[in-house]
C-alpha cells in the first residue's frame, strides 16, 4: 500500500512541473499523435525529466482505451522526448564564424 501511494504522490509531482497547456501538448502529442510540440513546452517536458515521462505515458497506457497502442505510443514518446532534448538544447557548432 505504501508504494502505490508513494508512486501516486510522484507521478503528481511530475505532473506539477509542467503547465497545463505544456501537459496538453504532451498527451495529445504522445498518446494520439495530432499535436507538435512547442519550443517552450519541450523545454519543460525535458525540464521535467525522463523518468517523470515514462513514468506519466507508462501510467497512463493503463487506461483501456490506449493499452491496444502500447507499440505505437512508445516509440512516439520516445522520438518526443529526443526530438524536445535537440530542440530545447542545440548543440552548437564547434567552429563559429
Amino acid at each position: 500500500m505504501f508504494h502505490q501511494s508513494h508512486h501516486r504522490e510522484h507521478l503528481h509531482q511530475c505532473a506539477l512541473k509542467v503547465t497545463e497547456k505544456c501537459s496538453n501538448e504532451i498527451f495529445y502529442s504522445t498518446f494520439f499523435n495530432n499535436v507538435t510540440m512547442t519550443k517552450g513546452c519541450c523545454i519543460e517536458l525535458t525540464e521535467m525529466g525522463k523518468r517523470c515521462h515514462d513514468d506519466l505515458v507508462n501510467f497512463q497506457l493503463q487506461a483501456p482505451v490506449l493499452k491496444n497502442n502500447v507499440s505505437e505510443i512508445l516509440p512516439r514518446s520516445e522520438h518526443i522526448w529526443n526530438r524536445c532534448v535537440w530542440v530545447a538544447y542545440p548543440l552548437k557548432p564547434l567552429i563559429e564564424d
